[in-house]
């Protein structure tokens, strides 16, 4: 399946190899053909055969306008480690819920953050340590909707005791609670009930032909994930009837 590479293109094979496509789905409904195939179709790869889904299988789709904690159950897919960060928040603030990502690495990622934004300290996170500034990493991740939301709870006094308290929510994932983590976490996985967080769909929006590749293959293996039932950002709609009609 070539539009599951998160890297956003295959590598080339020699002429001697066989290759076959990987198009009809197990785990999906039809009902995601309607939202897959227009991001195949804006996708930058080459093998445009359509994604098929299990007409035996039923999905059912519905979109949000404002991000919040689900009802039911689900799996919120993130884009980034600050995603991680503030879902775990939301979450917390509502339910226990799994961590399908390194619960080691957010740790260590939201004590930099603590650090660096009350202190001033170094951070070693791979994803912080060039930074020698809160100005330095607000400049970088000012566009971030994550990095936002995180800036201003940190601005409001958010520190050591409360990501305790978050972490405490922390559960072992069952088939049926709350689960969170990144798109590279979630693939080749499935899921009664899966929603997109904001910024897996914002990250197509004015993509370049460079970056397309790797925001679509992003979308398609978030979206591909559902069982039953698949939660997505009216953005999602909005996109794909705009490059419909581009």
């Amino acid at each position: 399946d070539e539009y599951q590479n998160l890297q956003g293109r295959p590598q080339q094979r020699t002429h001697v190899i066989r290759q076959r496509a990987v198009t009809h789905s197990v785990r999906s409904g039809q009902v995601l053909e309607a939202v897959v195939n227009p991001i195949i179709a804006a996708h930058p790869g080459t093998t445009k055969l359509p994604f098929q889904g299990n007409p035996f299988h039923k999905t059912q789709i519905a979109y949000y306008d404002k991000p919040q904690v689900p009802q039911r159950p689900a799996v919120i897919v993130v884009a980034d480690t600050w995603g991680l960060f503030e879902w775990a928040q939301r979450l917390a603030e509502k339910v226990d819920f799994a961590l399908l990502s390194s619960a080691r690495d957010l740790d260590a990622f939201v004590k930099d953050c603590i650090e660096l934004h009350r202190h001033g300290s170094r951070p070693r996170h791979p994803a912080l340590f060039r930074f020698d500034s809160w100005e330095a990493l607000a400049r970088q991740y000012h566009a971030n909707s994550g990095f936002q939301r995180i800036e201003r709870m940190l601005g409001n006094g958010y520190g050591s005791e409360d990501w305790l308290r978050t972490s405490s929510r922390l559960v072992e994932h069952g088939p049926q609670g709350y689960a969170l983590g990144l798109v590279e976490d979630v693939r080749n996985r499935e899921f009664e009930a899966v929603m997109l967080a904001p910024q897996v769909v914002d990250r197509v929006w004015g993509a370049e032909r460079d970056t397309l590749a790797a925001a679509g293959s992003a979308l398609y293996v978030a979206i591909t994930r559902a069982q039953r039932h698949l939660l997505v950002p009216e953005r999602l709609r909005n996109w794909i009837e705009e490059i419909s009609a581009a």
